[in-house]
This record gives C-alpha cells, structure tokens and sequence, in this order.
C-alpha cells in the first residue's frame, strides 16, 4: 500500500494525536482503465515502458486471462532468451567474485544511475569482454601453475632414478624382490633368460599421490599378472612450491585452488616389457591422477634433462634450503604479474557488478512488461480505426488522483502516442476482467498494520467497504475487552512508546523476522495498550489489584455479611471496588462479563449487515439490499437483538424492590424458541412478552422465507426484463477500452446468475440462507470468547500475585526487602512472559478471529487484488 498522500479540499480528514485518517480509507480509490497505442517498434515500447516506470503512477495489465491473445503479444521472444543468457553471465561472474571473500565488501558500489539509460546490448558487451579476459587470464595462470608443477615432479623422477645409479645397485635392488624376480624371471624357466632383467624393460617413473600408491600396485601387478617392476623411490612429505605458499591474500587463496593441492607423494619407478604397455600404464597413471614421465637408461641422457629442466626451474633441492620467507617472496616474483593483472580486472568487475545485476532486474521487468503488449487484429473500434500507424497497445490501471501524470507521458510523446481513458466509478460484477480495477487504499505508517491485518484476509473489492478503518477502532477494542487490565496496557504502552522514540534507529537496524513484525506493528501495539488501559479502569483492575478511585456505593452494617447500597449515591466510573472484596465478586463480573459479549457480538454483526447496503448501491445491486440485507436484519434483531433488549431491561429493572428474583436469561431465550412464544410464570419479565415473542418469531420465519426465495425470483425478474430490451448501453466503455468485440449481453450484461439454472439458483440461494441462520446462533456464542478470556486473564494475573508476589510481603526480619526484590523479579518475569506475550497473542489472535469470521463475513468479499504500480527506482 501507498503512504498517505495530502489529501484535497471537501475529503473528510480526521487528525488525532499527529495522525491523519482520511475518508478514502473506507473505499479504494477511482481508478482509469488507460489504453497506449504505441508503434510497433520494440525499441520504442521499451523506452517507453521504462518512462512508464520512472513516473511510477502505472500498473501494466500483464494477465495472460485479461482478453490479451498469444497472437497479438508483442514478439520478444528474442528479448526474454537474450535476458537468461544475461542472467547466466552475471551468475558466472557473481561466482568468480566469490573467490574473493571480502574483497567486494571492501570496494564501494558503483553508481547504479549511470547504467539506466545504457542499453542492454551496451552491457551484453561489457560483461562478454570482462568475461572473456578474466577467464583467459585465469586460465593462462592455471597452465602455467600446471607447467611449474608438472617441471617439479619431472626432476624429482629423475634425481630419485639417479640416486640408485650405478646398475649393480640397481640389480641387486631389483634381485632382493623376490616378487618381483619371480614374475620377470617366469621366462627364464622355458629356455628364455636374458643376461640382464633390465634388458627388453621399459622405464617409466611416476609421482602419484601417497594414498594412491599402493591401489596402482595392486591394478599393474593383476593386469600384467605380475610381469612388471614396482619400487618407491623416494616418499616426498612435503607439499609442491605452488601448494605450500599461504597468504593471507582472499585472490592468493582462490587462485591457490587452481593448483595441485599439498598431498604428500611417491616417486615410482616401473619396468614394463613393451612400449605399448608402457603407454597404457601411463593412461592408467594418469586416470588415477598421477603423472608418467619416461625415465632413459643412459644416465648421460638423464643428466641432459636434468640441465635442460634446471634451465627452466630452479633447482628444486636448492630451493628447499631457503627460509620459507625467502621461497614465499620467490614465488611472489614469479607470479605477481598475472596476478595483478587478474586482481585488476577483478575489481573493476567487483565496481561494476551492483550496476549490472540492478540493470538486468530492471531490463527484465520491462520485457516482462512488452510481453504482454496487445497487437490488435482489424476489429478495432471507432477511436482505435482512427489512429493511423499505431498498432502496439498498452493498458494499464492509473489512480484517477495521478492522471495529470498520464497526460503529461502522453504530451511527451504527442506525434507517436495517442492514449484512451475508461472511468471506473465502481465496480460491477458485470465488468469483464480485464476491466475489473485494482485495489489501492492509501495508508500510512499508523494505519499500515492495520490495513495488513484485513488484507491478509483478502483484499477488499474495488469500491467495496474496506474493513481496514473500522479495525482501527474495533480491533484494539475487542482486544481490550479480553485483554482487560491497565497494568499490563501500560506495559504495551511502554513497550510501543520506546519503539516510536526509536524508530529512527531501528529502521537502519536489520533485525530478524520476529523483531521486525514487532516493530511494523508498533502503533497497533500502542492502540492495543491503550486500549486495554482503558478497559482496565472499566474493571477496576491494575494487575489484579483494585482501585478505589472513589467512595464505593456498598457498605456492611455491624455484624451483617451483605453489604447495603448508599442511597442516591453511584459509583461514578467502572466496576465498584467493593466487588472484588466480595465472596460473589466473580460470580457478578461473570455475569456482567458474559452479558457485555452478547451485546457487543450482536452490535458488530448488524453494523456488518448494515454494510451491505452501500456495497450492493456502489455494485449497481440496489434490489438485492430489499431481498438479502432487510431478511437479514430483520431476522438477527427479531431473534439476538430481542435478547440483548432483555439483558439491558433486566440491568435497568429493581427485582428486588419488585419482590421478583431475576430470571434467567438462558430460560427465557430457550424457553421462546421452543414453546414459539410461551413463557412460565417464573420467567416473565414484563407484560405483554406473550404476545410480543411470537410476534418477533413470526418476524425471523418471514425473514428467513425472504431470503431463501426473495433473490431468486430478483434475479428471475431482472433476467426476464432485460431478455425484453430493457437492458444498459455501454458501447462506449467497450469501444474506448479498445476491448474485443462481444455482445452486449455478453460483455457487460451477463451476470453470474444468468449462467445458472433456476435450480442452481434456488439452490445456491438456500444454502446461503441455511448457513446466515445458523451462524447467527453460532457466531453469536463464539462472541463468548470476550467473556471467557477475559475471566481466564483475570484469573491467572490473581494466582501470579497471590503466590509468588505477596508472599514476600509475609517474610519478617532482614530478609524481606531480599525476598521482596526476588518475588519481584520473577512475578515481572512471568508477568511479561505468561501475561503479556502468551495471553497477549491468544487475544490477538481470537480477536482476529471475530473481525474475520463474525464481522467481515456479512458483507466483505476481499476477492480483489491489490495495486501494484511499476516503479523503476
């Protein structure tokens, strides 16, 4: 909802306490069905959806069912595909960014203006090309990070291969493996042995990781059934030079993650018989994530290689004798260009990034928007055939209030856009949907929550009576009436005051979702403190402890236990002190209690009956309020208003000067709707009652008759005089609404019922009538609740101070300002524990209940929908 606006001259304002409530909280505002006809050019429509959007006044049609074919949609399909491929590429680069840790909080974001007016194809471009460089940069330090790596472990093969050279060491190594002799030497047993093992064996040596080791013995010596050479020359613990280098650095860290980690590894020498199976076993090394480099057996050779290595890598056994900080800083020379040139690009994609992703939300609404852009077919009307080469529509819902901002767009672009306005004065079930209006009540911060509370409900009908500003009052009321205690309002008072006093505070807080509904609601709390202090000094109850605000009107006489009343005198405001002194205190404020719930149910029922008066008259309905409304409140008064009528005559009657005990309400009402009208001796109340209960019984059957057949047979005769001509012109609202064309009948005068059969109708009809009559009796009791929660209060804040906060005040000596302070503590303790957030919410709760259930369902449909306009901010 929108915060409230300065209202105009004639609007009834009510201002209280530096509140505003304005009258236009009781109905929506007017709305304008606006028609754009707009060229067909996509660049165009866009442009101006985005304009559209800066005025924020508009809310788009985008209902697929608004009469909106697939056929006559503007094509964006292109613009829709091109968007997710947008989207993908911020995705990727969101992901990169995220190597960085808190390197993008470090940076401040870009100025997301200057991309509003760039086009999306400008920022296609930009972060293809950002893209496209980082991912090349990181890519060429991936391989050369794999080279260094791949160069390290290649002299490590070579030097372990040397340390067991000459060959005699390398024989005798080889003969002392049994395993392995007997594998190679399998030959040898057929006439077949060499001068030499070695001989006709293919070298090959391997770096692969520790815990691999051993699972590639097992797979080499199955496969080749034994006939292969496998020694660990040498087991290396530490990690590689590029895996052993930590920086604090978060670009270090996350290009470190394209490396080798720092497992310890084994140099692997193998003899294989055969190239061929030499080139497998290095597949199979190289599957399991290891490295085969071919090792000669010349050892000239290998010192040739080792130089040729060495020229390109330091000499690693070299290295390892420097101080880490002196390999660290080596390392840094070797790569800070490309990373410096990596964290560059980076950090402009970090500034752009905020910029990007706000572009590709608002581009993406807009085609959102354009898809649903009308290409009207040949049957236009009149208007529309009059505009020459306008062919894209537009519509969209304009609250009356802004349309000076409509013609204002349409003046901007006056040579290629003509516009088209439908005033919806109210709405009318024969509207068809694309003409049926948003909901937009103007709130402000103090009646915000309370509109929150009845739109989650549903909300209210276009030009239906919103529920929203009787809750203002009714809602902290009812609440109040349970909630009951002046003690525990202050406490809400409190609670609510600090909440305004820092509100401005709060606010730039991120608080979690409990705390931040506390806080949304907190003038609604402040309502329901006040309230429930007012209610408080009604029952003369300030946490269970009575106020002797005056001279009570009782008083005892010597040795008498009943009190007598003071003549002439009344106690001036409340309930009497006395009566909670009194042994038969609560069986009167029960009595009372329960009695007041009657009463209050029975009002707020028929003020939301009397409601529909002015919704069926704004509905164009006006024969419904004679043949729904009036059965409706005929029956509930001839019934429930009748007792309430009983309840007050027996409070304003002296039984007992009459020599009378009071009778029982319950018998008399019983006693009425079973015996249709007759009363006992013991239970009449005044003369006459006879007569006057029948009569009222005769009243609720005819009203329940009246409205079982009474709309029906509107409805018979409303159909029946239209099928004979008498029907509503509205060729005008169809031919400047540019809607396609239909009938008459069909578009504007066919009502719900007219699809229905007479039996559907009666039907129908006679459930609703079954179901109003029975929930007056059911509803009715639920207004119970008053009452009972109201005791249950009551109750439990006695039993708390009768058992944990007095009982301090009966310790003697130096222990009782300690035993005070601690009784003290708990008693608040479970006051604002039990009382006011257990007892509080069950009465927030059940006083939702009576405004959704027993009050909203006389009159409020809340099928609407709210308006959303489209702002691009």
């Amino acid at each position: 909802m929108n915060e409230l606006s300065s209202p105009k001259s004639g609007q009834l304002i009510v201002r209280c306490c530096g509140v505003c409530l304005s009258a236009d909280m009781l109905r929506s505002e007017n709305m304008t069905h606006v028609t754009f006809y707009l060229p067909d050019d996509s660049h165009f429509v866009v442009e101006f959806i985005m304009r559209m959007g800066q005025l924020g006044c508009f809310m788009p049609v985008t209902d697929e069912s608004a009469g909106v074919k697939e056929d006559r949609r503007n094509s964006v399909t292109q613009k829709v595909a091109f968007f997710r491929a947008e989207k993908n590429l911020l995705e990727q680069a969101s992901r990169l960014l995220g190597r960085l840790d808190n390197l993008c909080d470090e940076l401040v974001p870009g100025d997301q203006s200057l991309l509003w007016n760039r086009s999306l194809y400008t920022l296609h471009s930009d972060v293809q090309r950002h893209w496209e460089e980082i991912e090349g940069m990181i890519s060429t330090y991936a391989d050369l990070a794999h080279q260094e790596s791949k160069i390290s472990d290649w002299m490590l093969a070579l030097q372990a291969v040397n340390e067991l050279w000459p060959e005699p060491a390398m024989l005798e190594l080889y003969r002392t493996n049994s395993e392995a002799a007997e594998g190679m030497l399998r030959d040898a047993e057929h006439g077949e042995t060499e001068e030499s093992p070695f001989l006709g064996r293919e070298w090959t040596t391997v770096v692969i990781e520790k815990s691999k080791a051993l699972t590639l013995e097992r797979i080499l010596w199955r496969w080749l059934h034994g006939n292969i050479y496998f020694h660990v020359l040498r087991e290396m613990q530490e990690p590689s030079s590029m895996a052993s280098h930590h920086d604090d650095d978060a670009l270090k860290r996350a290009l470190a993650g394209l490396t080798e980690s720092g497992w310890p590894r084994d140099v692997v020498l193998l003899m294989i018989p055969g190239v061929e199976l030499a080139r497998k076993v290095e597949k199979i090394v190289e599957a399991m994530g290891g490295r085969a480099f071919a090792v000669s057996k010349d050892q000239a050779q290998r010192d040739h290689q080792i130089q040729h290595l060495a020229a390109l890598h330091v000499d690693l056994e070299e290295a390892s004798t420097w101080p880490s900080k002196m390999l660290s800083d080596y390392l840094d020379k070797i790569l800070t260009q490309s990373r410096q040139e990596i964290e560059h690009h980076l950090r402009e994609v970090a500034l752009a990034l905020p910029s990007w992703k706000a572009s590709v939300r608002k581009f993406g609404e807009i085609y959102r928007i354009a898809e649903f852009v009308a290409m009207p077919d040949g049957s236009l009307s009149n208007t529309a055939r009059g505009i020459r080469q306008q062919r894209a529509l537009l519509c969209a819902w304009c609250p009356s209030k802004d349309l000076p901002k409509c013609h204002s767009l349409a003046f901007e672009y006056k040579h290629a856009v003509a516009v088209t306005y439908v005033q919806i004065p109210s709405w009318r079930p024969s509207l068809p949907h694309e003409l049926r209006p948003p909901t937009l009540i103007r709130t402000n911060e103090f009646t915000k929550p309370f509109q929150a509370l009845i739109d989650a409900y549903g909300v209210p009908r276009y030009k239906e009576i919103n529920p929203g500003i009787f809750a203002i009052v009714s809602f902290p009321f009812l609440f109040a009436v349970m909630f009951g205690d002046a003690g525990h309002g202050f406490i809400l008072v409190f609670a609510a005051v600090t909440m305004l006093m820092l509100s401005h505070v709060l606010r730039t807080k991120r608080l979690d979702e409990i705390s931040s509904m506390i806080f949304y609601g907190r003038h609604l709390i402040l309502m329901l403190g006040l309230f429930s202090i007012y209610a408080g000094f009604i029952y003369n109850d300030v946490f269970s402890i009575a106020m002797k605000l005056a001279p009570s009107q009782y008083f005892w006489k010597h040795g008498r236990v009943e009190a007598c009343r003071k003549d002439g005198y009344t106690y001036p405001f409340g309930v009497d002190h006395a009566w909670h002194q009194a042994d038969n205190g609560l069986i009167f404020l029960n009595s009372y209690k329960m009695k007041q719930a009657v009463i209050l149910g029975v009002l707020q029922m028929l003020f939301g009956i009397f409601l529909c008066i002015p919704n069926h008259n704004s509905q164009g309905q006006p024969e419904y309020v004679l043949v729904e409304t009036l059965p409706e409140i005929t029956f509930l008064t001839s019934l429930f208003g009748y007792l309430v009528g009983l309840i007050i005559f027996k409070w304003l009657v002296d039984w007992k000067a009459k020599g009378q005990n009071p009778p029982s309400l319950l018998n008399v009402f019983l006693e009425m709707m079973l015996r249709f009208g007759s009363v006992s001796p013991e239970n009449k109340m005044f003369p006459g009652q006879v007569a006057l209960q029948k009569i009222l019984l005769s009243i609720a059957v005819c009203s329940a008759a009246a409205l079982f057949l009474g709309k029906p047979f509107a409805i018979m005769l409303m159909h029946r005089l239209r099928r004979r001509g008498y029907q509503i012109i509205n060729d005008e609202i169809s031919a400047a609404a540019a809607i396609p064309p239909q009938s008459d009948s069909e578009q504007f005068n066919c009502h719900e019922e007219d699809c229905l059969t007479t039996g559907d109708i009666f039907v129908l009809q006679g459930i609703h009538c079954l179901e109003f009559c029975l929930s007056c009796v059911s509803q009715v009791a639920s207004y119970l609740r008053l009452w009972a929660l109201s005791l249950a209060h009551e109750q439990l804040s006695q039993v708390l101070l009768d058992l944990v906060l007095l009982p301090s005040l009966r310790v003697q000596g130096l222990l009782r300002p300690v035993a005070f302070v601690f009784c003290s503590l708990v008693w608040l303790a479970l006051t604002i524990g039990i009382m006011i957030m257990m007892e509080g919410l069950s009465a927030f709760l059940h006083s939702l209940r009576l405004h959704w259930v027993e009050f909203n369902s006389k009159f409020y449909q809340g099928d609407g929908y709210p308006y959303e306009p489209f702002v691009l901010s």
